[in-house]
């Protein structure tokens, strides 16, 4: 599988952040441009994800497709909307969703679609609290993805 990965350095989240990108077989050959599938939790479903991509393209079930993932690094905060009491006494966590989203828009967004050939339509996938944060973007900034 061909593919890329690059560290985006945040200053809306703070810290830097590990992406990895899928590109179709002939991306630089075919002069197509491509959907972009937004991944959540990168770091361990990228794989999966792509291979899936790569499988259903090939046999025309879908679009030739780039997925980017986005490695995670404090789930709780960042896929949440709101804060959480903590268990049992503990520090409160979560309620970064809104500051994920505008890493999403004002950072990555702009670095894939500079240096891919992009399509207007995106993704986005998450599960569990990736879920949570998927159904938070529908609601909080349904412009950013056409699916979800």
């Amino acid at each position: 599988m061909k593919g890329d990965s690059f560290i985006i350095d945040s200053k809306i989240l703070g810290e830097e952040r590990e992406i990895y990108v899928y590109l179709p077989p002939d991306y630089k050959e075919s002069g197509e441009i491509y959907p972009v599938i937004y991944l959540l939790d990168g770091h361990s479903l990228h794989n999966v994800v792509s291979s899936f991509v790569q499988h259903y393209s090939g046999r025309a079930r879908i679009p030739p497709m780039i997925v980017v993932s986005i490695a995670s690094t404090d789930r709780m905060r960042d896929f949440t909307p709101t804060v959480r009491v903590g268990w049992r006494g503990g520090e409160p966590s979560g309620g970064g969703a809104d500051k994920f989203l505008a890493f999403l828009s004002e950072e990555l967004f702009p670095i894939v679609e500079g240096k891919y050939p992009t399509r207007d339509y995106r993704t986005l996938i998450g599960h569990s609290l990736g879920g949570l944060f998927t159904v938070h973007a529908v609601v909080a900034k349904p412009e950013l993805f056409r699916a979800y």
